[in-house]
């Protein structure tokens, strides 16, 4: 277990952990330098104080990024009840965290904190606690990776929260690893593609598909769809159009996290562009206030990037795939509607000081906030953006 030695080693350590969940990385190689903005106010105070003291006192969101990085003493002490306050930026990382690592302390925490991936991470490392999880507080992304990879949860789930127009297409997801649920499926909802993908897949499903018999155990039969075949043909064409095979193709993990948008949402807006086999480019030709803004997101093998830009300024996000919080950034925040719209208003805050403070940013304000954020980020993710 890892311990403090001296007083000087403890600074060393709580200075070089930023405040924001944010990452810095040295171009130079070895630690990097925290701007002292970035680090937790208590790294001031602690260097007043001698070692024994500064370690009692520790805040206890401090405490707990000491603990996951490897100080497991300071489990005792730790205030489990404020774990997870109303201005974490991942509400719900810390409880779920402790869940997952120190079940033993399950009696201490507050699942009210734990919704959507927090929820399934703990199902997924301590399925024990199956009991104590409320399945309505995950959405349906999370909840169809959760059913496809852990099936023996089906009897806590409510399949028909897949048999909406907005949801079905998590059904491909699902079915390609758990062909047994086909009976559970509204087949009237799956577009003929994905019908056609799945049939491939496993043959067996065409025999379900082609009875057009669907009920739920203890619930009434679906309803058929009035939709005509000239009306099917069009929506199939319209998803066909929307590139979406293409980009799942190029990154399936961040295709899943716009999958409505990309499959359901009316794009007239946007336009789908494969730069290369290995990038797609969405942009949008929304009214501009200020000539000079630009804005897109760019899909690759290896991740995605939010990107705006103007009056030569610019500020985005970088999301990899290989990022060990990668579903972090891209959950709901509560002020913000998502994570990844609080780090890019963040960043703009910042990278546009100037013109904020000489009062000229009304242009830009109205192009970042309302194009960018409200009408383009929140669009593309649309079944992770929280609306008020």
């Amino acid at each position: 277990m890892k311990t403090f030695s001296t007083k000087q080693e403890f600074i060393d350590v709580i200075s070089g952990i930023t405040n924001d969940g944010s990452v810095i990385l040295s171009l130079k190689g070895g630690k990097p330098d925290i701007p002292k903005e970035k680090q937790f106010p208590y790294v001031e105070i602690a260097k007043d104080l001698d070692l024994e003291t500064a370690i009692s006192n520790l805040p206890t969101t401090l405490r707990y990024e000491l603990i996951t990085e490897g100080y497991e003493f300071l489990l005792d002490g730790l205030k489990f009840e404020e774990l997870d306050g109303p201005d974490d930026y991942w509400p719900g990382r810390m409880t779920s965290y402790i869940l997952r690592n120190f079940p033993q302390y399950e009696p201490l925490v507050d699942w009210s904190k734990l919704k959507n991936n927090y929820l399934v991470m703990v199902l997924n490392d301590q399925p024990q606690f199956v009991s104590k999880v409320d399945f309505n507080k995950i959405n349906e992304r999370f909840l169809s990776e959760l059913i496809a990879k852990k099936p023996e949860y089906a009897d806590h789930i409510d399949f028909n929260r897949f048999n909406t127009p907005e949801n079905a297409g998590f059904w491909v997801a699902i079915l390609s690893k758990q062909p047994q649920f086909a009976v559970k499926c509204n087949w009237s909802l799956i577009s003929e593609s994905d019908k056609a993908t799945l049939t491939i897949k496993i043959p067996s499903i065409d025999s379900i598909i082609e009875t057009n018999d669907f009920k739920l155990a203890g619930q009434n039969q679906f309803i058929n769809n009035s939709r005509s075949n000239e009306d099917e043909q069009l929506m199939d064409d319209e998803r066909e159009k929307s590139s979406w095979k293409v980009i799942e193709k190029i990154n399936p993990k961040v295709a899943a996290f716009c999958q409505i948008f990309i499959a359901e949402k009316e794009k007239q807006n946007f336009s789908i562009t494969k730069s290369t086999n290995e990038q797609i480019i969405i942009s949008a030709d929304y009214p501009k206030a200020d000539e000079s803004t630009s804005y897109h997101f760019d899909i690759t093998t290896s991740g995605c990037e939010f990107y705006f830009e103007s009056r030569n300024k610019g500020v985005y996000i970088e999301v990899l795939n290989g990022f060990g919080d990668f579903d972090n950034y891209f959950s709901e925040n509560k002020q913000h509607g998502s994570v990844i719209a609080q780090i890019l208003r963040e960043k703009y805050s910042e990278t546009f000081s100037d013109i904020i403070d000489s009062g000229e940013d009304s242009q830009i304000d109205e192009d970042f906030n309302i194009y960018f954020i409200e009408n383009f980020v929140h669009y593309i993710l649309n079944n992770v953006f929280v609306e008020e």
